[in-house]
């Protein structure tokens, strides 16, 4: 069987596709709308009824010979089906209900709403080497079933606290919630590393929630607190 992602899994299934291809393709309006000329459709009703009739025969009777043909017939009627689809099925005016009718999914045109995120996310903290702090394994909260990421990513909020200096990621008093720290740095992976050679000895403060693709964002998750190496 061909891996194009279109076609069906088993061989019966496939010859019921071709059967209803047949059956499609072959009506007038049809042939005249889509150019379709009779020996192509000659070739495909044969190919079906080659592997439509290799098939039909009792596994009992079946020889390594015969099953050599049955692939031998498969392979060329995919073939066809596949030549077909590409010269003349992506050509308006077929519709939507043509598209099912061929056993093929109509095309999305309706881009898939993403709503804001309503789960908060985690991570455990790592120390790669001296002044870096990595976010390891960001996952979401609790147990929430698939990958987060495939919807959304992540915004990481940080500070470092200290004196007053001017330093942009400066805090002068630990956060109460994400809300309290200055920078922030957005993120599709399940990790990141945040590099402070400047800032060993101080404690950093960390704060994720995800986000969409349109910026809105889900709930504050738990502070993060970390001595920077």
């Amino acid at each position: 069987m061909g891996n194009s992602s279109w076609l069906p899994g088993k061989r019966a299934e496939l010859i019921e596709m071709a059967l209803g291809w047949n059956g499609f393709l072959s009506k007038p309006a049809v042939k005249t709308m889509l150019n379709l000329q009779q020996p192509r459709l000659d070739g495909l009703s044969d190919s079906t009824q080659l592997l439509l009739s290799l098939n039909n025969m009792p596994r009992s009777s079946r020889t390594p010979a015969h099953y050599a043909e049955i692939r031998a017939a498969e392979r060329d009627l995919v073939a066809q089906m596949s030549d077909i689809k590409m010269r003349f099925l992506f050509i308006p005016p077929l519709t939507e209900a043509d598209f099912i009718t061929l056993g093929l999914r109509p095309r999305d045109r309706v881009p898939t709403a993403v709503n804001a995120p309503v789960i908060t996310a985690e991570a455990d903290l790592t120390f790669p080497t001296i002044g870096r702090v990595e976010l390891w394994r960001i996952r979401p909260s609790g147990n929430v079933p698939g990958d987060a990421r495939a919807s959304y990513g992540t915004r990481i909020y940080y500070g470092v606290l200290g004196a007053d200096d001017g330093t942009p990621a400066r805090i002068t008093a630990p956060p109460v919630t994400g809300a309290n720290l200055p920078q922030s740095v957005f993120t599709r992976k399940n990790r990141y590393c945040f590099d402070f050679p400047a800032e060993r000895g101080k404690h950093a403060y960390f704060c994720i929630r995800y986000e969409n693709s349109k910026g809105q964002h889900g709930p504050w998750g738990t502070i993060l607190e970390a001595y920077v190496p």
